[in-house]
Formats: C-alpha cells, sequence, structure tokens
C-alpha cells in the first residue's frame, strides 16, 4: 500500500499521471511535488478528493492557484504543507485552509509576495497547533511579527527572512510576547540592527531560566 511519493523536479510529471495516481493510491500520506510546471489545479483536486488520508502536501513552484489550493481543506489530517513559490497563491486560500485543518504543525508560506500582515494575523490566530510558519521574502511587516506575539501560543519557528520591512520593533515584540518561540529567523531583515539582536536573545535566555524550554535561536546575526 502506497504511503509516500516523492516526485520533486521531475519535470515531466503532469496532471495526465497524477491523477490517475491519486484516484489509485487512495491510502496516500506524504507527496512532495517541487517545480513540476505541468501540475495544476486539476491534479491538486483529485488528491483532495481521493487522498483523504493525506498528512503532508508539498507543492513548491507548482503550476497551481488560490482555487485549488483551497481544495486541501478537506483534508482534516493534513500536517505540513509547503506552498513555496506558488505564483498564484492568495492569502484566502492560506487562511481557509488553516481555518478547517486543524491539525497544521507546519506551513511554508516563502516566496509568495501575496502573503501580507492581514494573512499572518488569522494565521496566528486559527493556527491552534502550529509550530513552524516560515514566510521568507513575504509582503509583511513588524506588524504580523506582532500578531504571532499577541495571538500564537503554540508556534515554535518563525522565519521572515529577506523580508524588508521587519524592523527592531516587531523583532522585540514578538520575542517578548510568543513564549513558546524558539527559533527567529532574520535573515537579511536589513532593519534589524546588531544590537537589537543581543537585547532580544539575552531578553529570552532570562525568561528561559524561569521555565522549562530552551533560549530563544536568532538566525541572521550580523558580525
Amino acid at each position: 500500500m502506497l504511503k509516500d511519493i516523492h516526485l520533486g523536479q521531475c519535470y515531466r510529471t503532469s496532471d495526465a499521471g497524477l491523477v490517475p495516481l491519486a484516484r489509485a493510491c487512495t491510502h496516500l500520506e506524504r507527496i512532495y511535488l517541487q517545480e513540476n510546471e505541468q501540475v495544476t489545479d486539476v491534479s491538486v483536486e483529485a488528491l483532495a478528493v481521493s487522498c483523504p488520508y493525506l498528512r503532508s502536501v508539498g507543492l513548491m513552484g507548482c503550476s497551481v492557484t488560490s482555487r485549488g489550493i483551497s481544495l486541501l481543506a478537506k483534508l482534516e489530517h493534513l500536517e505540513n504543507l509547503d506552498l513555496r513559490h506558488v505564483a498564484e497563491v492568495g492569502g484566502e486560500a492560506v487562511v481557509n485552509i488553516v481555518k478547517k485543518c486543524r491539525f497544521l504543525v507546519t506551513l511554508n508560506l516563502c516566496l509568495n509576495r501575496a502573503i501580507d500582515d492581514k494573512c499572518v494575523e488569522v494565521v496566528a490566530k486559527e493556527g491552534r497547533n502550529l509550530r513552524e510558519l516560515y514566510l521568507v521574502s513575504c509582503s509583511i511587516t513588524d506588524r504580523a511579527l506582532m500578531a504571532i506575539g499577541q495571538y500564537s501560543h503554540s508556534i515554535k519557528t518563525v522565519d521572515v527572512g529577506w523580508c524588508q520591512e521587519i524592523t527592531d520593533e516587531g523583532a522585540t515584540e514578538i520575542s517578548r510576547a510568543c513564549h513558546s518561540l524558539t527559533y527567529l529567523g532574520l535573515m537579511r531583515c536589513d532593519k534589524v540592527t546588531k544590537n537589537e539582536h543581543i537585547t532580544i536573545e539575552t531578553r529570552k535566555r532570562a525568561i528561559s531560566d524561569c521555565r522549562p524550554s530552551p533560549g530563544l535561536l536568532l538566525s541572521g546575526v550580523f558580525s
């Protein structure tokens, strides 16, 4: 019984092959696609309808749209979703998935300029079990980090590298407010200063001394 399929960079993979595969492998739990430009919403619909046990779905760089992505909300067991570099993804589709897939643990939205502060705020509010959120090069500001700090009580990893509107204010606030956070990626967030990195790390270590959890690991600290 096939449960795991990895088709990353298999450039000739298309809907013609994936649709019958989805219909035949109804107990599939994990599928990973990467840069499969001939894979569209048609395949996503087949997976959402025929493979109800899917826990992990990767669609990086595939030719899917918000319509197809919204169909993934049918997957009530979904835990991991990778939507990196999906040009047509919209915030509304992402929010719909987070609201309905209550076991979602990891969400990767990197390289999607349609993902903004409003989307992240709803994700933070609704993602009750979300532990990892990747937002590299998305259209977010300090408001997104503040929303995560305010609303999320489960998140451990946040990466906002290359988000040029992130500043000291947002980095400080998420560090102060999000007690579950253990990793904050700030690579090429050029408005976050060296001194602020040190302040955040020191504060988090002080908090960790008062409860059984690790201090905050910062990525992108300037030398």
